[in-house]
Order: structure tokens, then sequence, then C-alpha cells
């Protein structure tokens, strides 16, 4: 549109407003969905009175927000710079008012950046105010268990939600140009019904018992637990900043509506977990189908349903479960969007990968792999700069909703590396690891490569947590992903098989770096994508052979499915027969807090609790035991056994528990309270934990 005929409109804006400000005719009545039109019409007209007046309502509010920051935050760099944008917008409402070049200007910019965006003439400055909210919610949060603001919350939604206004084109294309095939169609009555019964099913395995399978609630996860207990507590209220292990806090509040529901129990903590595993099984199901369609995408899912490891996960209080969500919710939105040309899969997709940030530390790679895989996609694509605009709205949601997180770990760098440096071989010197190993940096980071692979399909999986004695493949799963590989790599020209690719590589690598490799915790991206390799020939020979004998299909069907269902049952086997029965999970340390829970559960309140360890445990650092049991009075005792003088009163109920070693302890305790009485207590598989001394009436 050239300026000339923006002049013109220009001038039928101003008749066209005097007309209205004449009183020569009563003001129409306009509806909330009049107005809705006229914002997202697609037009390329603006009311200049009716845009001044959104420049002028805009800049107040900034104003206003940024004097009650100023107020209640510290964070003054940011109030100004929000102050600053608010001034700058009412003056530019003001000359807009009464100058019809500022008009003419206004209108020029906006029409480019709508047209390139293919969004509505005033939504781009939707994306302006979504980013400017987001960014005045990391001032109003901060850095502490509580926000400066209680504004900081709502103005981090009300930012992610004006850039998804911003960014969502209201009309979509009806054909698309991608030159990828789409597999989806619609979900009828019967998918949607197998879709409830594998999240159902999904659930159930990772959700039953899950309070004593594992048996041992890690102190860890006790942590997690109490950083989720604040918030139902009201000492916390700050979603946007980082807490234990420097973390990000949302995690751990969504653990705070599970308490609230179900108290602060162990099942609280995990069912968060076990609901993040089903939903990743039907996210995988759902981006299978539209990739590849529903045989592989019902045969990946039901594979995912039975995988040992991803059930152990999704069975203990930690997020990195949701990693493989995150990655293939957003793979499937992605390629949705791609293949259909529609807004709305981009912005979920940036959706997913911003929310994905506030989980578990590899879900940093998941925007790296989302890149590259559009770079590949890029090249099939006849519609770049389509693609552009759409992958430049991913990009804006995605950093409305991860920029105050992004802002906090800016501000303490020390916070962002902290747990990488927990996890890494390169920290602190990767120099002096290898001298102590014998070998080069190079050569030991190449070497945890080599360890890694070999944890796919014949080394047994390391780490704290899930030491299985088995690689991540078993059985029939073994040979099914290394043809899937294959198979991958001869079509590597198609882009669908080279996001598994891309994902396995990355995880690779991951383990390269990692400590105790191969270490189960840091392959939680892959799952979803190992369920697809797997299929992949089994949907290739099945689709051959069909083609050879048409007859055969029901046959051909059932034998593959049969495959799956045996896989399926190998993996249950392992996890629930093998694994949990001689499970190794936790350490001494929580075996020990575990049973002083079980024997302390059936003790009346006023029970008084002392811990005889030689200095080896304290009873503050059983998380575990705080966690479950809130008002636990206890003390460390210590030679000569005197009772501290907060002990209660002569016939008070008092345990003493004793650790194994304890032994000249043991007798004189004997001697001077219990009179004798002490029992050793087990854990379940024999070991003897501690022994037990009492006094006062049981």
């Amino acid at each position: 549109m050239d300026v000339e005929n923006h002049t013109e409109k220009s001038r039928d804006v101003r008749s066209g407003a005097a007309n209205t400000g004449c009183g020569q005719s009563p003001h129409p009545t306009h509806t909330p969905r009049d107005y809705f039109r006229w914002l997202f019409s697609g037009h390329n007209n603006l009311n200049r009175r009716s845009f001044a007046i959104i420049l002028l309502t805009s800049g107040l509010i900034l104003v206003a927000l940024s004097l009650h920051l100023f107020k209640s935050s510290p964070h003054d760099v940011i109030t100004v710079i929000l102050l600053s944008l608010g001034v700058v917008t009412f003056l530019w409402g003001v000359v807009t008012l009464i100058t019809a070049r500022a008009m003419v200007w206004n209108q020029t910019m906006l029409a480019k950046a709508a047209s390139w965006f293919e969004v509505s003439i005033l939504q781009p400055p939707l994306l302006i105010g979504g980013l400017s909210l987001s960014l005045a919610s990391r001032a109003a949060a901060g850095d502490g268990l509580r926000v400066f603001s209680p504004l900081a919350n709502l103005l981090w939604l009300a930012g992610i939600a004006l850039t998804i206004a911003g960014c969502w084109r209201w009309k979509e294309r009806d054909l698309s140009n991608s030159g990828h095939p789409a597999h989806s169609g619609s979900t009828n009555r019967w998918e949607a019904i197998w879709i409830a019964g594998i999240f159902i099913v999904s659930l159930i395995l990772r959700g039953w018992a899950a309070d004593r399978m594992p048996y041992v609630l890690n102190d860890e996860e006790a942590s997690i637990g109490l950083v989720g207990w604040e918030f139902v507590a009201g000492e916390r209220d700050n979603l946007l900043s980082s807490t234990w292990g420097s973390f990000p806090t949302l995690y751990f509040w969504l653990l705070s509506v599970s308490q609230t529901l179900f108290g602060r129990t162990i099942n609280a903590i995990r069912w968060v977990s076990a609901f993040g595993g089903a939903l990743t099984v039907i996210a995988l199901y759902w981006a299978a189908r539209e990739m590849f369609g529903r045989k592989i995408a019902i045969w990946s899912a039901a594979w995912l349903i039975a995988f040992h490891h991803h059930l152990f996960f999704s069975r203990v209080a930690y997020h990195n479960i949701w990693d493989g969500f995150f990655l293939i919710l957003t793979a499937g939105a992605f390629w949705k969007g791609w293949v259909s040309d529609r807004r709305g899969y981009y912005l979920l997709a940036g959706l997913a990968i911003g929310l994905g940030q506030f989980f578990y530390i590899t879900s940093r790679v998941i925007p790296i792999v989302i890149l590259l895989w559009s770079f590949l996609l890029f090249r099939h694509s006849p519609t770049r700069e389509r693609k552009a605009a759409h992958l430049c709205c991913l990009g804006l949601v995605a950093t409305a909703v991860v920029l105050p997180l992004a802002l906090h770990y800016a501000a303490h760098p020390e916070q962002w590396f902290l747990n990488a440096q927990n996890v890494s071989i390169l920290v602190p010197d990767l120099k002096e690891a290898a001298n102590a190993l014998g070998t080069t940096p190079i050569g030991l980071v190449l070497e945890q490569i080599w360890v890694t692979i070999l944890g796919l399909t014949v080394a047994e999986l390391q780490g704290v947590y899930y030491e299985c004695g088995a690689p991540l493949l078993i059985g029939l799963s073994t040979p099914l992903f290394l043809l899937g590989v294959i198979l991958s790599f001869i079509r590597l020209r198609d882009p669908r098989y080279n996001l598994p690719l891309l994902t396995l590589i990355t995880t690779i690598l991951i383990g390269g770096i990692s400590t105790q490799a191969p270490n189960a915790q840091r392959m939680l991206l892959l799952p979803p994508m190992l369920a697809m390799f797997l299929v992949f020939p089994l949907e290739e020979i099945s689709t051959r052979l069909s083609f050879h004998w048409p007859k055969g299909r029901i046959f051909l069907l059932i034998t593959m499915s049969g495959l799956i269902l045996i896989a399926m049952a190998q993996n249950l086997r392992h996890f629930y027969k093998d694994y949990l029965p001689r499970e190794a999970y936790g350490s001494y340390k929580g075996e020990v807090a575990q049973g002083m829970v079980e024997i302390l559960e059936n003790e009346k309140q006023g029970t008084e609790v002392y811990l005889v360890s030689g200095g080896r445990l304290h009873l503050d650092s059983l998380t575990s035991l705080r966690y479950q049991l809130t008002e636990v009075a206890g003390w460390n005792l210590e030679p000569p056994y005197i009772l501290p003088d907060s002990a209660g009163p002569v016939g008070t109920r008092r345990l003493f528990f004793i650790l194994p070693e304890q032994v000249d302890a043991r007798l004189e305790i004997e001697a001077k309270y219990t009179d004798g009485s002490t029992f050793p207590r087990y854990n379940r598989h024999g070991q003897l934990l501690f022994y037990v001394g009492s006094i006062g009436q049981p």
C-alpha cells in the first residue's frame, strides 16, 4: 500500500471521526463481538481516534504498573524500561490524536508487520504488550520465596496470553503447500475411546501403589516434596524463580496442587510424575499419528506404556519424566503446523518449549533439537517466507513464557550452572579427571559417549536412581530398535525420520559429558523416540508384505501387534518381577528413615525420638522422615547419652534408634534407660537397619 492511498484513507478516517463527534446522530450500540471483529478483522484501515485511545490507555496502564513496581520491587532497571515504554506510548497516542501524518506512519508500519505475520493490523501491538507484561512479571516476582507484588504470576500469564493473541492467525488458509503428507485425519469416537483407554492404563501402571513401589522415599524426593509444601503452607508463592537444586519453582508448585488435594503423602508427590508419564504416552500417540499414521501411533504408544525405564521415572517425584512429554508435544505440534500451515500449532509448540524450560535441565536442549529439525525441514519447503513468520511466532511465544526465568538466571548465573556442575564431567576440571583415569579430555568424552551407546542395548544402566541391572532396551526391543535406526538412516531425506535421529544423537552427546555413564536419568528425552524407532521396521515389513499378499493383511497386522505385545511383556516382567523385588533404589539413610517412619506411624503424638549414630547420621538429614512425619520431637543422642533438658518428664514415651555398629552405646542405653528391651529392625531384604529401644508406655 503506497503513501498516497494511506493519505486518502487517513482523510476518510478524519472525516469519519469528525462525523461521529459532532453530535448529529446517536452513537451506535456495540457488543463485545463487534469489538472482537474490529480488532481481528484483518483489514488495514485504522480509526485514528480509536487507535489513539488504545495508545493512551496502554501507556497509562504501563505507567501505573511501573509506578506500582517502583514501590514494591527493587528491579529498577526493568521498571524504568516499562515506565519509558509507557510514557512513549502515551505521548505517541497524543501525537496520533492531533497529527494525521503520525496516523499514516502508524498504519504503514503496522500494515507491514501485520502483512508479514499474516495477522490483523492491531495484533503487532499485542505482541509488544505481551512481552512487556512478561518482562514486568520478572520485576514483580523477584528471586525469593515470596513475590514482591501479588501481580507477578498474573502478569506472566497475561503476557503469555497477549503474545499468543498477537500471533494468532484468525483466518487460516485452507490448503497447505508444505509438500509433506498429513496422516492424521479426524478423531472419531472409537479413537477417542482408545486414547482414553491408553491414558487410563498408563496412569494405572505408573500410579498404582506408588507409595511403596519404589519402597524407599529418597531424600531428594522428600526435599522436593517439602519445597512443594511451602506453597501449601503459604511460605512460598513465587513461580518464576529457582529453589532446591537451582531448579525452577513451577514444578514444585504442581506438587503443591497435588498435596493440596491428597495431603502431605508420598502418593501426592509421585502421582504428578505418573500423570506426566501418562501424558507423554498420549502426546506420543498424537505426534506419531500426525507424522506417520495411526498404525505407528498405536504400536509406539502401546510399547511406551510398558517401557521399564519410563515406568520407573513415572513413579518417583523427579521432574525429568516431563522432558519426553515436552519434546514429543513440541514435535507433534510443530509438524502439524508445518503440514497444515495452521498458526495455532506453532504457538502450541512455542508454549511447550517455553514451559519445558521450567523442568529438568536436559529440557534446555529441546529448542536446539527443534531448531536443527526446522533447518532440515526448510530444505523441502516451497513457502519459506511464510514458514519463517510461523517460526518467529513460535519463538515469540516461547520467549514470553521463559523470559522471567531467563532473566532470573541471567542475574544469578551460578544458579544456571549449579545443577550442570553436579552431573557433568566438564566441571570442575575435565583435564584433571582425564589425568586421574589415564586418558586425555577428548578421550574421556569419547569413552563416555561409547559407554552411553552401549547402554542403549548392552551395558547396564547406571546412576544413583535407577540401576536396574539391564541396558535401556531389553529382549525383542533391541533388534527392533537397531533395525529402526538403520531404516531411519536409509530414509534420511525424509525429515520425519530426522527427529528421532537428532534426539538419539543429542542424548548420546549428553551422556558423553555426564557422570556415571550410561546414566539413566539423563535419557528421559529418548523414550518416545525409542518407541517410534521400534515400530518403524514393523510398519515397513507389514506394508511391503501386504502389497504382495493383500489377503494376508489382517494376519500380518495381528503378527506385528503380537511382537509389540511380546516386547511389552518383557519390559513389564523386568520392571515388576526382576527389578522391584530386589530394588536398590535410595540409600542406607533413606532406608533408615523409612524404617523409622513405619515404626513412628503407629506411635502416639508426643513420643520422643533419639537417634544414636556416632555422628554417621543426623535427624535433620533424614529428609524423608521430616516430610512424612511433621511433628516428631527428636534429638541426636551422643555420649554420655544423657537426655537433653528439653526432654519430657518421667513417663514420656521414648524411642531410641541405634545404628548396628554402635554396640557400646546400645549396651549403655539398655542399662541406663530401656531395661534391656532393644529389638533389631531389618529392611525387607533381611539386612539390619538399626536397633530400637523404648521406655514409657507403648
